[in-house]
């Protein structure tokens, strides 16, 4: 598993061409920001339980920026995206972490983060989405 996950970090993260506003285009599918402060809160802390299930130190301080791809059925899968400081040994820095609710997908992603919205859609959609 950490193999898969030293891959993903160093995997590109290429923005989507869609169109700015509330809501875009990705695949067919809808990208909703996620603006109200508890799901903000309750994304990173989702995160952070991740985070700490594969092992790996550091503390997902804040979030910025964070969307949700919804499967576009009631009840279905949701996928959460967002540029994110993650703490470590008196350190900050800035990854990219999106997972789902349905099926456990995990991914982050280190190195030169854009914390564009379609570019953590684009994330998202490559990264934590589908089965």
């Amino acid at each position: 598993m950490r193999g898969a996950l030293i891959a993903l970090l160093l995997a590109p993260c290429t923005p989507a061409l869609a169109a700015g506003g509330d809501r875009s285009d990705l695949s067919s599918e809808t990208v909703l920001d996620v603006t109200q402060p508890k799901d903000i809160a309750d994304r990173t802390h989702r995160f952070q339980e991740h985070l700490q299930k594969l092992g790996l130190s550091g503390q997902v301080v804040s979030c910025q920026g964070v969307v949700d791809l919804p499967a576009g059925v009631e009840g279905g899968d949701h996928s959460y995206g967002a540029v994110c400081k993650l703490e470590s040994a008196g350190h900050q820095s800035d990854v990219m972490l999106c997972d789902d609710t349905l099926f456990g997908h995990f991914g982050m992603k280190a190195g030169r983060i854009v914390n564009a919205r379609d570019a953590i859609a684009m994330f998202v959609d490559e990264n934590c989405t589908g089965d």
